[in-house]
């Protein structure tokens, strides 16, 4: 009975030895699956932190993403340019300026726009103000409500962007103008069509203008 009972207390530790290492072996598979799964994911943050950066490199505009904290996440050459020495020096030892404090690099009147899109969850758009003798357009547009803001940067005092800012805001006064112009048309009768074909003209104007500049 005794050599019985051994042999049964026996087996079952080779049971449950079995069993643990089974177990084992089952939560190894699983931590290889998961940290393999982790580098794949990394991997892809990665692949799309680099696609990120191209594309905004290649906006002639300057842009910024800052978080609620108004810590840049990532901004481009133009915007960094358009900032002048400070962000380029901080540039050469944080490439693309990553959680630096835009308070400490635009002045009050414009990072309380980056403030007001937190808060708000609205678009600004088209705002005029000077900066480091430049005259900069800038729009702020929130990416992820109350956590990520963008901005877009345009220098009016550069050429090519000045002529597309006329251009664009002729358009959006068109736009915005038509219909009631049209519901008015018949007091003004061909007073109208010759308001908008004169803006028009304006624009094909700048455009012809722009395109002659580009050949020279």
């Amino acid at each position: 009975m005794c050599v019985s009972f051994t042999l049964n207390n026996r087996q079952e530790f080779i049971n449950k030895l079995t069993s643990a290492n089974q177990k084992l072996a089952e939560t190894q598979k699983a931590l290889e699956e998961s940290e393999a799964k982790l580098k794949k994911d990394h991997a892809n943050v990665q692949e799309s932190i680099s696609l990120i950066k191209a594309i905004l490199e290649k906006i002639p505009s300057g842009v910024v993403m800052v978080d609620d904290k108004l810590r840049i996440i990532q901004s481009n050459q133009q915007f960094i340019d358009i900032i002048g020495k400070d962000a380029i020096e901080i540039n050469e030892i944080i490439p693309g300026l990553i959680n630096a404090d835009i308070k400490t690099l635009l002045p009050h009147n414009f990072y309380k726009l980056f403030s007001f899109v937190l808060q708000k969850n609205e678009i600004v758009e088209n705002k005029d103000l000077e900066f480091n003798n430049k005259l900069l357009n800038i729009s702020v547009f929130p990416i992820k409500n109350g956590k990520i803001i963008g901005a877009v940067f345009k220098n009016l005092y550069q050429s090519d962007i000045r002529k597309e800012e006329v251009i664009a805001r002729i358009n959006d006064v068109i736009e915005k103008n038509l219909g009631m112009v049209k519901k008015i048309g018949f007091l003004l009768g061909e007073g109208a069509s010759e308001t908008e074909r004169m803006l028009n003209s304006i624009i094909s104007t700048y455009d012809n203008q722009e395109e002659e500049d580009t050949k020279d």
